[in-house]
């Protein structure tokens, strides 16, 4: 167990930067669902960030007494690290299929929660003859929120409507009709349900042709990489920052445009002119530039959530002509306090005084955290305690400690991160 310890403990540092995949309590298939530096006990598997983490210190105690054996820690996609002898072993060695719990959460096999139809129109193809094909988009979700629509469990889901034959297939529905679309002025309605969940849902598309107005529409587009004015990442939780996803459109005669009605009419959007993405955590619009109105702009922000690890999240364009476009980007996790370091002061402390502890306090990016909203109540203090300077920072001051002693008394300061990292200092406490 010593040797366990020590092995997270050189790790962890390494863990921030290297997960970034969301931790879930979903079915395992093999090896190469098991995250990097991944730790499995038994029957028992944890990241290296909840088995540091104090408050599971029990937790982890008892699964080791109850495994009796070897313990196994994921360091690449080579294989693992048998902890009790350091020694490196082959992907085989550890038995996926008996693996119950991630981080304390029995594993369950990942399933369709939801099924979203989000087209709000069905796009009829513009044919001489016959009668023309409709188009509209859908996605599917699992019990966590991640975006399943283009894996094989979404294969399944069987889509119909009274107007012919449905088809879904990565998120299009293609509609092959037996009578006339356009016809449907009141619109048209599509079921999609899923056999294995018993998931399903309905909703009525509007009837609209596909270029019924030369130029009303778009050919292509092509989205292109996420930017932001002041060169910020995207953050879970930071609602405020900006960032705008770069696009080149054609409209229906080929010619580039950046013009919102043409985006508008030529985009499959939801809700409010919203563009799909694979995760319920970023939010992508089309809205109008403030400077000139005409320009179509795709605006991506953050919502308020925060988020366990760093996450892949991918942006989709679909047009009404059948086209598409996707860009992938990654979601940070909300800033939060990493490393926190105490600094032993410079000035003499006596008996009965209260006096400012330096320290430096940063996030898991490395930036400087000095608010005291921020730090108050987030960074456990024995010893001292916070208090709020007039700007809003904040500063330490030890607890009063007296010394009715002529030699000099010591006092222990110790601040612990939420990620269970340690500071500890001991000051003295000279004799008034």
């Amino acid at each position: 167990m010593k040797n366990f310890k020590k092995i997270m403990m050189m790790g962890f540092v390494l863990l921030i930067a290297t997960l970034s995949r969301p931790v879930m309590a979903l079915g395992l298939s093999g090896f190469s669902d098991v995250t990097n530096f991944s730790v499995v006990i038994g029957e028992n598997m944890y990241t290296l960030e909840y088995a540091n983490d104090l408050n599971n210190a029990k937790q982890i105690s008892d699964a080791v007494l109850k495994s009796k054996g070897d313990i196994f820690i994921k360091i690449d996609d080579n294989g693992w690290i048998n902890n009790n002898d350091g020694s490196r072993v082959n992907k085989d060695s550890v038995d996926i299929s008996t693996i119950k719990y991630n981080n304390g959460i029995a594993i369950t096999q990942q399933k369709i929660a939801k099924i979203n139809i989000t087209s709000t129109k069905l796009e009829v193809d513009n044919v001489t003859s016959g009668f023309g094909d409709g188009h509209a988009t859908y996605q599917v979700l699992d019990s966590l929120g991640n975006d399943i629509t283009t894996t094989s469990l979404a294969n399944g889901i069987i889509f119909k409507s009274g107007v012919g034959t449905v088809e879904g297939k990565n998120g299009r529905l293609k509609v092959t009709p037996n009578m006339n679309l356009l016809t449907f002025t009141s619109g048209i309605v599509i079921t999609a349900n899923d056999p294995i969940s018993g998931i399903s849902t309905n909703t009525k598309l509007s009837v609209t042709l596909a270029g019924a107005t030369q130029g009303s529409t778009l050919s292509d587009i092509k989205l292109l990489s996420l930017k932001n004015v002041d060169g910020k990442m995207l953050t879970a939780g930071d609602t405020t920052t900006v960032f705008y996803a770069g696009y080149l459109a054609k409209d229906i005669s080929g010619i580039p445009t950046t013009n919102y009605t043409l985006m508008e009419q030529g985009l499959i959007l939801t809700g409010d002119h919203m563009l799909n993405t694979s995760s319920p955590y970023v939010v992508a619009q089309l809205v109008k530039d403030p400077i000139d109105p005409s320009i179509g702009l795709i605006k991506v922000t953050a919502t308020s959530d925060t988020i366990l690890t760093d996450r892949p999240v991918v942006i989709n364009a679909f047009t009404l002509k059948g086209t598409s476009s996707t860009i992938s980007i990654t979601l940070k996790k909300q800033a939060e306090i990493d490393s926190f370091i105490l600094i032993v002061p410079s000035e003499d402390i006596y008996s009965g005084e209260s006096k400012v502890i330096p320290f430096i306090a940063l996030d898991q990016n490395a930036n400087l955290i000095t608010k005291f909203s921020e730090l108050d109540g987030h960074v456990r203090l024995v010893g001292a305690t916070f208090e709020r300077n007039s700007d809003g920072t904040a500063c330490i001051k030890n607890n009063k400690v007296y010394n009715p002693m002529t030699a000099l008394m010591s006092a222990n300061i110790t601040a612990i991160t939420p990620t269970g990292k340690h500071s500890s200092i001991n000051i003295n406490i000279q004799h008034k």
